[in-house]
């Protein structure tokens, strides 16, 4: 064999760059995006191909093949072939810098980073004849091949064609397909893990492309096997229980800065923003020069919570909570499209970080000035400052002369003016019966866990009227139980706002069961009976101590518990005489068990 005296051999080349550093697949799939969204589509579609395989004697349902398809401008042979190259493309050039794509490495430096063999399709104008060219790591490898085989035209597997909602739609006009084979590296293995990891950052990413509707992202899963004669790829029927993630999802735009509604949380927040702009901080516009002294736009906005949002102590562990803390840190976004959440300034230690939101956009032409990495994943210029403490002075930290001084400057200051208006949100802040105890927080997450899962109780078609009904409805009640008006109007107005499905309190009841159970407006009032001794024997001794010891108060609750079981089981045991009844019992206490298990994960999860 002849000696290779290349500057860089490809078959040792392609194995350095499979390690270019992408956080996941999510992230290698947005530069696949991104290419979409430079040449102009609309709708970008990511089709997940699972087919059965054998795994450790088992068969296995695992990703197969990934395909994003979309409906920009395609490309000629020349540009298509370049498109596969590392290093080349048509907006290298400092004046072509204005889109998202600048480095000439996104698609196949991502794509070979997930698979060992890439396919791309692209036409332009008569999609029956798109040209088509692969990168096959096997062939590299063993030296077989030294260029990107010259583009030719080739039909297009039925298989994504046929399962295309985009195609269905736009079966005419121009458009790329890349497909991906050969997977060994995506450290996901199905379309339901790849989809469920995914779309939160995605929404993320393309936020504002989203959400001013410039561009539509979906994903869907299909099930394949292997035509025996052809060894083509062919649709197979999903199961029952398959049938729900085998289903086109559109994704959301996900903003962190919370102006934006989220539309998988809960209401209000699916369709109202839970963040407002922070007053003078709310958007900023300043100038920084790049590397030849040319000044440019940067942009930095601000948001903190409003008050509703934080409404009670358990704010935190709601779903829209703990959505925010999933968004915890300063959103980078370059050209539209988000680079990073640094989280360089956070205080992970406070969970009051999690209702401020900041964002900092510039365009390409400052890449240098902010050092963006060659796959898009970060600003390490930017990162290297952020991750320092500037509490002190920006200036005896860093030289003047650096162009990010005066955003690093302005940073300061909002983050400290974000810090000081989230503590007069709760600064004095009236402790309310309506504020969810521990218990009424767990129990309303669970209630919502197993909604989403598609139980149904009698009480939630109450929490689709509207709010002013609902409202009106709980005030009544309230007044009913011996409230004011006004404040039984305030509670009401708390207790549908924070979207609690379950409110707990006590009260002398002439009956002999613990508890009574009434369903207004979407929530189960739950009143504890303070005229039966389980109350005194066990909800009493966690409200008063008296002369009892603690432990003496816990053997107390124990006996009780024990009390109550054994209760039952004497119910049970005299439904003998009445099998069908006894038989119900049986049941009741099973589902019960297991209803009582879901409660107590998310009174655990609470906790924590």
């Amino acid at each position: 064999m002849m000696n290779d005296f290349s500057i860089v051999p490809p078959h040792l080349a392609v194995k350095a760059m499979r390690d270019n550093g992408y956080k996941n697949m999510a992230y290698a799939l947005a530069e696949l995006i991104d290419n979409s969204i430079q040449a102009g589509a609309k709708w970008v579609e990511v089709l997940l191909a699972e087919k059965y395989e054998l795994v450790s004697q088992r068969a296995m349902s695992r990703i197969h093949q990934i395909a994003v398809l979309d409906n920009g401008s395609g490309m000629d042979a020349t540009v298509l072939r370049m498109a596969l190259q590392f290093g080349n493309g048509t907006r290298l050039e400092s004046g072509k810098r204005t889109g998202m794509g600048r480095f000439g490495m996104g698609l196949p430096s991502a794509s070979i980073s997930q698979c060992r063999r890439v396919e791309i399709w692209s036409w332009q104008g008569d999609i029956t004849q798109a040209m088509y060219t692969y990168l096959d790591l096997d062939d590299i490898e063993k030296q077989h091949t030294r260029e990107i085989p010259i583009p030719q035209r080739k039909e297009i597997p039925r298989i994504w064609l046929d399962n295309s909602a985009l195609m269905h739609n736009q079966a005419t006009g121009s458009g790329t397909l890349v497909v991906w084979s050969q997977i060994d590296r995506g450290n996901w293995s199905t379309s339901k893990s790849i989809i469920k990891n995914s779309e939160f950052v995605v929404g993320r990413m393309y936020r504002h492309f989203l959400y001013n509707q410039k561009v539509r992202i979906t994903m869907k899963s299909i099930k394949v096997g292997i035509d025996s004669r052809t060894q083509n790829m062919v649709l197979e029927g999903v199961t029952d229980d398959e049938r729900a993630d085998f289903v086109e999802h559109v994704i959301q735009p996900n903003d962190p800065l919370h102006l934006m509604p989220y539309h998988h949380l809960q209401a209000p927040w699916n369709r109202e923003p839970m963040f407002a702009p922070f007053g003078d901080y709310a958007d900023c516009k300043m100038q920084i020069k790049d590397e030849h002294g040319n000044p440019h736009d940067v942009f930095i906005r601000t948001s903190v919570a409003r008050a509703e949002a934080r409404d009670g102590d358990l704010a935190g562990a709601k779903e829209h909570g703990k959505h925010a803390a999933r968004n915890l840190g300063i959103s980078i976004v370059r050209a539209g499209r988000e680079l990073d959440m640094d989280e360089g300034q956070v205080n992970q230690y406070d969970p009051v970080e999690r209702w401020w939101g900041m964002e900092i956009s510039f365009p390409p032409a400052l890449d240098e000035v902010f050092g963006v990495t060659n796959n898009k994943q970060a600003a390490v210029k930017l990162r290297e400052l952020l991750n320092n403490k500037i509490d002190t002075d920006v200036n005896n930290m860093f030289p003047e002369q650096t162009p990010l001084v005066p955003l690093l400057k302005h940073v300061k200051i909002a983050l400290s003016k974000m810090r000081e208006e989230l503590i007069k949100q709760t600064t004095g802040r009236r402790q309310k019966p309506t504020q969810p105890s521990l218990g009424e927080g767990a129990s309303n997450a669970a209630i919502k866990e197993r909604t989403k899962q598609g139980h149904v109780g009698g009480s939630d078609a109450g929490v689709l009227k509207p709010y002013g009904k609902r409202i009106a409805e709980i005030q009544e009640l309230l007044v009913a139980r011996g409230a004011q008006e006004a404040e039984a109007k305030e509670k009401a107005e708390a207790i549908v706002v924070s979207d609690q499905r379950v409110k707990i309190d006590s009260r002398y009841l002439e009956t002999s069961a613990f508890f009574s159970l009434r369903d207004v407006s979407g929530v189960s009032f739950l009143t504890l009976n303070t005229n039966h001794p389980l109350y005194t024997y066990f909800f009493e001794l966690t409200e008063k101590s008296g002369t009892l010891s603690d432990a003496e108060r816990i053997r107390r609750m124990r006996d009780a518990i024990e009390v109550l079981l054994s209760s039952w089981a004497r119910m049970e045991d005299e439904a003998l005489i009445k099998p069908a009844y006894k038989a119900e019992l049986l049941r009741i206490r099973e589902e019960w068990g297991a209803f009582a298990r879901a409660f107590l994960n998310q009174l655990n999860e609470h906790r924590q």
